[in-house]
């Protein structure tokens, strides 16, 4: 089975349906599925050094429902197994670089190694996922070569093609993410609860 996932790696209900998803597929039933990782950025005029993270959230959702937003995914991260860190994110990148990174992972067979690197540097470390040097360092640690990787961050590589899925994700209706598409038939917005996800699978006859 394929399945595309819409996501910006900024996104924490984005980290929450990896892992719902993984639940899902890890079900003695669920056939072996083929995990593609698709860009979205959820705002794209961040500068590409980054800017202030906390300050960037109160900007646009006011400290008070910030509060209780963070508080709300720390919960739900607990019961899926992820420690969400908010008070170590400093900075808010720019993610065009870690989807560049992505699109290459996949070329190699560990994209989603690389896409859950990302979520625990970023949301678990607090690291900043737009700096070349984390970003190899997390990408050696998926199996690439983080040398070979820093050279082409350095370029324009990938850059357009990035944009190019972005812009096709818009036109295909996403407007939130994560937003997932099993074998190209169905789909859905949102971090579903595993069953939501099993039912999905079980209908496509996995």
């Amino acid at each position: 089975m394929k399945i595309d996932i819409v996501s910006d790696t900024v996104c924490p209900w984005c980290f929450v349906g990896k892992r719902r998803l993984e639940q899902a597929l890890s079900a003695p039933t669920a056939s072996t599925a083929d995990v593609r990782w698709r860009p979205f950025q959820l705002d794209p005029s961040i500068p590409p050094q980054g800017c202030d993270y906390l300050e960037s959230l109160v900007d646009k959702y006011g400290q008070v429902a910030v509060k209780r937003m963070q508080a709300d995914l720390q919960q739900v991260g607990e019961s899926v197994g992820i420690s969400f860190r908010f008070d170590k994110i400093e900075r808010r990148p720019n993610t065009v670089d870690s989807h560049r990174l992505l699109e290459w992972a996949y070329a190699e067979g560990v994209q989603d190694a690389l896409a859950e690197g990302l979520f625990q540097a970023f949301f678990c470390e607090g690291a900043d996922i737009g700096n070349t040097e984390i970003l190899a360092a997390i990408a050696e640690d998926a199996g690439m070569d983080g040398g070979r990787v820093r050279s082409r961050l350095e370029t324009d590589d990938g850059k357009s093609e990035v944009e190019k899925q972005c812009e096709q994700a818009i036109r295909q209706g996403v407007a939130g993410v994560p937003f997932f598409t099993f074998d190209g038939k169905h789909s859905f917005s949102g971090a579903q609860p595993a069953e939501v996800f099993t039912r999905v699978l079980d209908s496509l006859g996995s």
